[in-house]
């Protein structure tokens, strides 16, 4: 009886949430009408939430365990079709199919099994089963062809996220139950048989793994706002004051190429190029003063450890993005107190970083989970604001970003 009281209730609330998802649909299409990106994007996670609270509505509590047994299924079948080289041989042109028997034969795997391993992704719509014996892509697979952004980031995703995954048990019993700490003895390389090493350290050892990675996370870092939600026009302002000045304004510590410098210059070009610097890793500089790009011409460059060494002295602003959320609590005060050891008086750090609500929107719990596999840790602003306080700073002002969780977080000595 209680049962069937409950089941009412959940019936009495779809009432509410469909029209919720009515409403969602109707923002969507405005959204789409507009051609604003940002906000279609916006949108669409909307109604997939608002879609997403359905689905838990209806479910009953005990069907949980194949919700995570479905999705293990089906990681592990995806995988194992790009090893086999399945997707790449379903034909791609619209409304083209091959048979089970004729996909057998060309990528050498029995057709029962074959048939059973698809029947997977079928079940799940990733594949699309047409008249009893043939297959064929749906836009969903077409993201799981060898080269593509999704066939890499699934490659990478298996061969150390989801193994990390099912050696925590081992990792936590081994190591303790509270977060890593240090670069290495990470749940990644705690499962692959190699603790001592980094991430990036095993990455290394497979090149073929660190560049399908790098394309991989394209796409998210394309996502991510550079300009756009802090102001840098006083930065201006200050080159003008101090035209012909040589102190370094904006410093971008661990900016990779520079892609983030060149960003901000081209937004504020007030700002001269030899009054911004960049500094990352001595291998990654050396080899852009040696094959310099057009666009990162005029910029300072310098290499720098930042776990272990200071920044260039004296910058107006040193600039974090992406860098904290990839380490501890204890690396990313080490980092900031490396930092905040050569600030002038003036000085400012800017964290660009995505803030995670309390509690998280499930991507971003899903991120954080990744980002604990392989040491790093996605934050709350309290969670910062702890770190940001433990190195000797305070936060002086909080710039959001209105399209994405993305916020950039100015810093001044405590």
């Amino acid at each position: 009886m209680a049962a069937l009281e409950s089941l009412s209730q959940s019936a009495d609330a779809l009432d509410d949430l469909a029209a919720k998802l009515r409403g969602q649909a109707r923002e969507l299409r405005a959204a789409v009408k507009t051609g604003d990106q940002a906000a279609v994007r916006r949108r669409r996670y909307e109604a997939l939430d608002a879609a997403q609270e359905i689905v838990s509505l209806l479910k009953d509590p005990s069907e949980q365990w194949a919700d995570t047994l479905q999705s293990a299924s089906l990681a592990a079948v995806v995988r194992q079709f790009q090893e086999w080289k399945v997707f790449d041989a379903i034909p791609t042109a619209p409304g083209a199919s091959i048979s089970y028997e004729e996909l057998a034969g060309k990528t050498g795997v029995q057709m029962q099994l074959l048939r059973r391993m698809a029947w997977m992704t079928v079940s799940v719509g990733l594949l699309r089963q047409e008249s009893g014996d043939r297959i064929s892509h749906t836009p969903r697979s077409l993201n799981y062809l060898e080269g593509t952004h999704g066939a890499d980031f699934h490659k990478t995703l298996y061969s150390l996220a989801i193994k990390a995954f099912a050696s925590l048990s081992e990792y936590f019993a081994k190591y303790g139950p509270h977060e890593p700490q240090e670069q290495n003895h990470i749940p990644a390389t705690f499962a692959v048989g190699s603790p001592e090493l980094t991430f990036w350290g095993h990455l290394e050892r497979h090149p073929d793994m660190i560049a399908a990675f790098m394309h991989s996370i394209a796409p998210a870092a394309a996502r991510m706002p550079i300009t756009g939600i802090y102001d840098f026009g006083w930065v201006a302002e200050e080159a003008k004051r101090d035209t012909g000045g040589d102190r370094v304004l904006i410093n971008d510590v661990g900016g990779g190429t520079g892609h983030c410098i060149v960003a901000i210059q081209a937004e504020n070009p007030a700002i001269p190029k030899e009054r911004f610097m960049l500094q990352d890793q001595y291998h990654i500089i050396d080899q852009l003063k040696r094959d310099t790009p057009e666009s990162v011409r005029g910029f300072k460059l310098a290499g720098l450890d930042f776990n272990k060494e200071s920044p260039v002295e004296g910058a107006l602003i040193y600039y974090l993005r992406r860098i904290l959320h990839d380490y501890s609590d204890k690396l990313a005060v080490n980092i900031l107190r490396n930092t905040v050891a050569v600030m002038a008086p003036d000085s400012r750090i800017l964290i660009a970083e995505d803030l995670s609500t309390n509690p998280p929107h499930p991507i971003t719990a899903m991120m954080d989970m990744l980002m604990l596999t392989c040491g790093g840790k996605e934050r709350t602003m309290e969670d910062f604001e702890a770190v940001i306080k433990e190195a000797g700073l305070r936060v002086s002002s909080v710039s959001r970003s209105a399209e994405s969780p993305m916020a950039v977080i100015e810093c001044v000595k405590a």
